[in-house]
């Protein structure tokens, strides 16, 4: 079973993953039918599910590294973006130059409690990871954080922005909504603004 759900994880780490959700799986039946632990007996399957599913969800499609630097192709152009940090998703919006650099000093501080993600918007980028791409409208910037939010997860994200980056959150929100599925269903919107 093991090596099945390895191969199915597309991470170069699946087999590691794979094992820590069978060590998961195993330690709550464990708990519950074994040792007899009250309160995960008492448990409804509902309630387990809701506490696990992220736990599991985050061995699937998280990384497990605490930072990573890659670029995404979006039409006309690649975005350098970086991923750190654990936790919720976070994207942050910066303003002004609009490198993904530009809030490390804050992203330092919470990248403890969430994954940060921040790119470079287009020809803001620092030279060496400018991707050819002029200047674009508030809507395409939208479109390619949208992109990214898909390549990076299938999760619902929280969204903070500061000046330029706070109307740019607000135009993906506004025009990017995504349904978040949870165990209890739907939520009624995909990303949240944050501020």
């Amino acid at each position: 079973m093991l090596a099945s759900l390895g191969t199915l994880i597309d991470q170069p780490d699946g087999q590691l993953r794979a094992s820590l959700v069978v060590a998961q799986l195993i330690g709550i039946a464990m708990l519950r039918h074994v040792v007899k632990v009250d309160a995960v007996v008492r448990a409804s399957n509902d309630e387990l599910v809701s506490l696990v599913a992220p736990v599991i969800e985050g061995y699937l499609r998280h990384y497990m590294d605490e930072s990573r630097a890659d670029q995404l192709r979006v039409p006309g152009a690649r975005l350098y973006y970086e991923v750190q940090g654990t936790g919720p998703l976070l994207l942050m919006l910066q303003g002004g130059d609009g490198d993904a650099d530009a809030m490390d000093a804050l992203a330092k501080h919470l990248v403890e409690g969430y994954t940060v993600l921040s790119y470079d918007r287009g020809p803001f980028a620092q030279p060496a990871r400018r991707s050819g791409r002029s200047r674009r409208s508030d809507d395409a910037h939208s479109d390619d954080a949208s992109r990214l939010l898909h390549e990076v997860t299938s999760e619902p994200v929280l969204v903070f922005g500061a000046s330029l980056g706070a109307m740019l959150g607000l135009d993906l929100v506004a025009r990017h909504p995504r349904a978040g599925a949870t165990s209890r269903g739907a939520r009624a919107t995909r990303y949240r603004a944050v501020g």
